[in-house]
């Protein structure tokens, strides 16, 4: 099965359940966080072009209530469709040319 989210650019995201479960094993800390996918992909902080690949694109959301204080990083590639590859925590938004930034 496979679920669908829409971005801030109004862009159809997907993810795999194959996916989900290889993002799961390799970080277990978000297994509770799925919830904010959504909002993440919809109202991000922060969306970095990846220095890795061009064709990828890191969604960052701060979370005060996420172990006292993370961005949750949904890493959506662009290639035939779009699709998450990974989903993380960390404590500040990398390095990255900034493709878009919530105005405060």
């Amino acid at each position: 099965m496979m679920e669908s989210f829409i971005d801030y650019l109004n862009e159809l995201i997907y993810l795999d359940d194959d996916v989900k479960q290889v993002i799961l094993m390799k970080h277990p800390e978000v297994s509770g966080l799925f919830e904010h996918v959504k909002t993440t992909l919809e109202n991000p902080d922060i969306v970095k072009r990846s220095k890795i690949t061009h064709r990828s694109r890191l969604y960052y959301r701060f979370f005060a209530e996420i172990f006292e204080g993370k961005f949750l990083v949904i890493v959506v590639k662009r290639v035939d469709c779009n699709f998450i590859s990974t989903i993380y925590l960390t404590d500040k938004v990398k390095e990255g040319k900034v493709l878009w930034k919530r105005k405060k």
